[in-house]
């Protein structure tokens, strides 16, 4: 009997086939989709944590306000849980770049912590060699062998710091600390750092590290940005919290001490002198006065005595005043003071987790609604298996098989078509998704060398376990409700079900104007609601999942139209040294007023920061000199119908990101902290902004919150006219001016946001595909299922002289109504869905649209509908192959 039943069982997928794969297919695309993008966000975490254990990235960075020494070097390496210490030397300067003035980061090469990956040349080993950073060869042009000449940018000649000022480029390279185009602030330049450069410690003029690197033990092995890692590193920063206070002391004596020593012994030395010079003045007016000479004579001699001890008395008052000058410096001396951090106080790190975190914020509801309608369609698919072999299912219970031994049949068929379709999907899936995604965000992470993506059991087995029990419960629950009836019930067919009126038959109206036909097809539409619901969820489910992908294309692409087409309408920004002279500044703005093509517009920017309630944020403020020409370089509007919003004295206009992130409201009141400087100030209202937070400000509001004129720092200038190799051409003309500092062009911020959307694009496009296959399939289960439940029904209309089109058609009416339904429901269905996904994928400094452009709804319905008419194409030979004799055969 065994054997019987498990040939039957192997016979039952070779005649089902078709039904077998779709089951494994739909079971495979659901599996792969959900554990690919769920595995997303841990392998970008594994694949960061791989190339930061290879580079011996450090675990903890100790700065200090008056540098470090060997001796600080020596205490933290004694620290209990500290691994490798190593000191390093770093500090600002600039490079001119074919008239572009560039701010380096001029960092000691290390051995032990933070190493270069050379990718071409080598590590400099002698005075005159350097390594640059592979982004400064991509900015610049220059190459391997070409000679670089760095300036201090400061006050300071470059020799106080640095031994040499012309180098030779033996290595390109990068590290792991720069793990994205962001290289930091400076107090020089335009204050933006753009490349790093790596010299011999030798080279470095400085009595003090700049900082100190620290591994932790244990750290390596355990994968970066985990809560684990975290603690472990917490502990350790903690312990070298507790020696600070001590080293600080120890270095404020090392600095004061002798300091104070060299003040005193000059005090010291200036009296001593100053006793000789008055008793040497004594003795010299009493050898005139004894001398014998005349009195006239004596006069003279006296005058010039007095005058030679003026010049004495001089020279004591200027030393005295020197010592008083360096008793004042002295004074300024402060204790200094440690900063301990860790990898979180860099900003490409974090912003990596941030990036994986929002995969993996995708992965929390993009999947598990793909996985949900595969999920239901593969339980239809096996309902309908079990309700079909009733007659069999009879027969064998009548034959004296057990209900357990018929069960199995069904439940292992379903078994294996799940396991094998979980198993084929998640090696698939935690394969090829995670390696798109992660080589998408190597075009804003270009340092990473590889990618991991490991086989991730966990959300294999999750995944498999899920798509078991679904399926398996169904057809267990299935088999267990035919297995209760009678042998002689279940071995005769079930009876089609009764139709019904339906609601359009009591539109009399409307209901007399159909055919034949069509009153048929809307009787059976209502007749099978079990698979009319099901057909409307699943496609609604599948339009909703498109309509999602390409909104999220919509939403992020926004950021580049709106953002600078049309909000940020200025093509550059100058920055202007505040220490240059008025007649400098002057010339700069002759300069701008006669370069022909160019407008221009004086402001005051600055970072600063906001607190309402609880919650304090950094902001920039922009404070035009002329408020009434701002509108020809940023655009201030309402989001929702772009109504334009004035700046006035009444307060202050702040963008919708950072509003919505605080709570703030047109009306409220905020805190601005600009320094040691804090005002109350009311919000005005709320502006249309997708990048970065600012504040705008008029020049009379701040005057009137910190009493004081607002100096401008910076011109927007306007070049929309000359391409922008002549915006480049004219930056370099005003470089050359002493009070330009620098330029940035916003071209270069588009370039690099290009390069973000582009990255994002392929994600999006990933989840467009897998939802468009997700939608092929459902529809070529649910139209199977439909048929095969119907075929004496057809055959019966082919008996009654219907042509295969015509017959057809009576099937395809269905389909196309039962598509637009749901084509309409998903629509719905994303609208909410996309809502949702855009408000948690948001991150702090960047605003989504929340728009869908129309072509989105055009091309998720067209899609649709094409996979609907591929699927009824397919169906048109199966209805081909239905045999009119069918309907002959009797019932019973």
């Amino acid at each position: 009997m065994k054997k019987a039943i498990r040939k039957d069982f192997f016979m039952e997928i070779k005649t089902s086939f078709n039904r077998f794969l779709s089951i494994l297919l739909i079971v495979a695309l659901g599996v792969a989709f959900f554990a690919g993008i769920r595995a997303t966000n841990p392998d970008m975490r594994l694949t960061a944590d791989h190339y930061f254990d290879e580079s011996n990235l450090m675990d903890i960075r100790v700065l200090g306000t008056l540098g470090l020494t060997d001796k600080d070097v020596a205490e933290i390496s004694k620290i209990d849980g500290v691994d490798e210490v190593e000191a390093a030397y770093s500090t600002h300067v600039v490079c001119d770049a074919d008239g572009n003035e560039l701010v380096l980061e001029a960092m000691s090469a290390t051995s032990k912590l933070n190493l270069i990956n050379v990718s071409e040349g080598r590590m400099p080993q002698s005075e005159n060699e350097v390594l640059v950073d592979e982004f400064f060869i991509t900015t610049t042009g220059y190459q391997l062998g070409d000679h670089i000449h760095l300036e201090s940018g400061t006050n300071q000649p470059l020799s106080d710091r640095i031994k040499g000022d012309d180098f030779t480029i033996v290595g390109i390279g990068s590290t792991s600390y720069y793990l994205s185009f962001q290289r930091g602030s400076s107090d020089i330049g335009d204050g933006e750092v753009n490349s790093f450069i790596v010299l011999q410690p030798e080279l470095f003029q400085m009595e003090a590290y700049s900082a100190v690197y620290v591994s932790v033990a244990e750290a390596k092995d355990m994968t970066a940005y985990s809560q684990e890692y975290d603690d472990c590193v917490d502990s350790v920063v903690n312990n070298i919290k507790k020696i600070a206070d001590k080293q600080n002391q120890i270095r404020y004596e090392e600095l004061y001490n002798p300091a104070y020593d060299k003040i005193q012994q000059a005090k010291q030395e200036l009296n001593s002198e100053r006793e000789k010079a008055e008793e040497q003045l004594k003795q010299s007016k009493l050898m005139l006065e004894n001398s014998g000479l005349s009195e006239l004579e004596l006069e003279a001699s006296l005058e010039k005595l007095a005058a030679e001890s003026d010049k004495v008395q001089e020279k004591f008052e200027e030393a005295e005043k020197q010592i008083q000058e360096s008793e004042a410096e002295l004074a300024k001396l402060k204790m200094p003071k440690w900063y301990v951090l860790d990898r979180g106080s860099i900003e490409a790190y974090v912003e990596f987790e941030q990036n994986a975190e929002r995969i993996g914020a995708i992965g929390k509801v993009f999947p598990v609604i793909f996985y949900l309608v595969a999920a239901l369609i593969s339980l239809t698919t096996m309902t309908r298996m079990v309700e079909e072999e009733r007659i069999e299912i009879g027969t064998l219970k009548a034959l004296g098989y057990s209900k357990l031994t018929i069960a199995s049949k069904y439940i292992l068929y379903a078994f294996i078509a799940t396991l094998v379709g979980s198993l084929a999907g998640a090696a698939l899936g935690l394969k090829v998704l995670p390696m798109i995604i992660i080589n998408a965000y190597k075009m804003m992470y270009p340092n990473i060398p590889e990618v991991i993506t490991p086989f991730n059991w966990y959300y294999t087995v999750l995944a498999t376990v899920f798509s078991v029990l679904c399926v398996g419960l169904a057809t267990f629950f299935a088999c267990y409700k035919e297995l209760l009836a009678k042998p002689a019930q279940l071995m005769r067919p079930e009876p089609p079900k009764n139709g019904k009126r339906v609601f359009m038959e009591r539109i009399t109206f409307l209901w007399r104007r159909l055919s034949f036909t069509w009153k048929a097809t809307v009787r059976n539409l209502m007749r099978y609601k079990k698979r009319f619901f099901m057909t409307v969820f699943g496609i609604g489910g599948c339009m909703a999942l498109l309509l999602v992908g390409f909104g999220l294309k919509d939403s992020i692409f926004v950021i580049y139209t709106r953002q600078f087409d049309e909000i940020m309408l200025y093509d550059a920004s100058v920055s202007i040294d505040q220490e240059a002279t008025t007649e400098d500044k002057a010339k700069l703005q002759t300069e701008l007023d006669e370069i022909e093509d160019v407008s221009s517009i004086p402001v005051k920017t600055n970072v600063i920061d906001i607190t309402f309630g609880e919650e304090t944020k950094e902001v920039t403020m922009y404070v035009p000199m002329e408020t009434s020409y701002l509108k020809d370089f940023i655009v201030l509007r309402k989001r929702t119908n772009h109504e334009k919003i004035t700046l006035t004295d009444d307060g202050v206009i702040l963008t919708e990101q950072i509003s919505k992130k605080l709570g703030i409201d047109a009306g409220d009141e905020i805190i601005i902290h600009e320094g040691d400087k804090e005002a109350s100030v009311t919000v005005s209202a709320i502006t249309e902004n997708y990048m970065t937070h600012y504040l705008y400000m008029t020049p009379e509001l701040y005057k009137e919150l910190f009493q004081e004129e607002s100096e401008y720092n910076s011109f927007l200038l306007s070049m929309s006219e000359l391409s922008e190799k002549d915006q480049m051409s004219i930056g370099n003309r005003l470089l050359q001016l002493n009070a330009t500092t620098g330029i940035d062009y916003i071209s270069n911020f588009k370039n690099l946001l290009e390069n973000v959307l582009v990255s994002l694009n392929i994600v999006i496009w990933v989840l467009i595909i897998a939802a468009g296959a997700l939608a092929f399939i459902v529809l070529y289960n649910l139209n199977n299922i439909n048929i095969n439940e119907r075929r004496r029904e057809l055959a019966t209309i082919k008996v009654l002289g219907f042509y295969n089109p015509e017959t057809a058609a009576y099937i395809y009416r269905e389909n196309i109504i039962l598509t637009i339904i749901g084509s309409i429901v998903g629509v719905f269905m994303g609208i909410f869905l996309h809502r949702y996904v855009i408000t948690t994928v948001e991150i702090d400094l960047v605003m989504f649209g929340r728009n869908i452009d129309f072509s989105s709804y055009i091309y998720s319905i067209l899609l649709t509908f094409f996979f609907s008419a591929f699927v009824n194409f397919v169906m048109y030979y199966k209805l081909k192959k239905i045999n009119m004799v069918e309907s002959l055969k009797s019932i019973e």
